[in-house]
């Protein structure tokens, strides 16, 4: 294993004081890269996952850590390092964020395990600071599953306190009352394919292959999920808000793939009206009685 950094307190690469963990390694060269000196590997730089992890450990006594950003080089030029490093940083905190040059669809799903937050994709100098991204507050978003992109503005504007979010995305609006009245929508038509907006939203980013974004925002619409979700709320007042943890843990039911993206053919030709929105949750569960009397 090769690591050139381990830094502590990092506050610009995630929420927080975090431990930052810099990689070595990285086939892509990319134009504008922050770290070329860590494209190669280096033998001074070679290492253990136990010895870094006990470097951690070691500042975690003394010092909170609010969680880790893993970057590079790129970890995933050091995969199986890497699944080992994550699993023991999950003893100290499970908010870890990794930034890799490869895509989503080039990982497999067991290599995100453990990884709260992935940054994927080849960094481009010309999407920098100047591109347009949008910028979605939450009047944006209305009850009925429509989202208006047309604002946007340069990424250097809102790069900061605001949540992110990619073209496909499913949005939950997560606090008092907008989550009660159904806000939420899937992110489609951002600029770039890129979104800021309100931090009142938690964002569901569908799995390759496994899970559909209109399946997983017609979940979030049932009025089950949404009594859960109610029982859950933190805060005081008018303040209340659901936490990650209760849509990190709840459980869904997930038809084959193919079936799912026909059930997205059938929310995109709809008006998105309260009416269609309900019709299409009675089609839903439909779709799942019969999927789970198959088994």
């Amino acid at each position: 294993m090769y690591v050139a950094r381990v830094l502590y307190p990092i506050e610009v690469l995630g929420p927080g004081k975090r431990v930052g963990i810099w990689f070595c390694g990285c086939p892509r060269r990319c134009k504008g890269c922050s770290n070329p000196e860590l494209w190669d590997f280096q033998e001074r730089y070679k290492t253990t996952p136990e010895t870094v992890f006990e470097i951690i450990k070691s500042v975690s006594l003394n010092h909170t850590i609010d969680g880790f950003t893993i970057t590079g080089g790129d970890p995933f030029y050091q995969p199986e390092e890497l699944k080992r490093l994550l699993i023991m940083l999950k003893v100290i905190s499970d908010d870890i964020i990794v930034y890799t040059g490869y895509t989503r669809e080039e990982l497999q799903p067991g290599d995100l395990k453990n990884i709260s937050v992935l940054i994927d994709g080849e960094y481009i100098e010309e999407l920098n600071d100047n591109s347009l991204v949008s910028f979605v507050p939450m009047p944006a978003v209305s009850e009925d599953g429509l989202i208006d992109c047309s604002d946007v503005k340069p990424y250097a504007e809102v790069k900061k306190g605001f949540t992110y979010f990619a073209e496909g995305d499913v949005l939950f609006a997560k606090i008092t009352p907008c989550m009660e009245n159904g806000k939420g929508a899937v992110a489609q038509g951002l600029s770039n394919g890129i979104g800021a907006g309100s931090t009142e939203f938690h964002v569901l980013r569908p799995i390759e292959g496994v899970s559909n974004p209109y399946w997983l925002y017609i979940t979030t619409r049932f009025d089950s999920f949404r009594a859960e979700a109610r029982k859950v709320m933190t805060g005081t007042g008018g303040q209340l808000r659901v936490p990650i943890g209760f849509l990190e843990n709840y459980p869904i039911s997930l038809p084959p793939i193919s079936l799912q993206a026909e059930f997205e053919v059938i929310v995109q030709q709809s008006d998105k009206s309260k009416l269609i929105i309900e019709d299409t949750k009675n089609l839903v569960r439909r779709i799942l009685n019969v999927y789970r009397s198959r088994f």
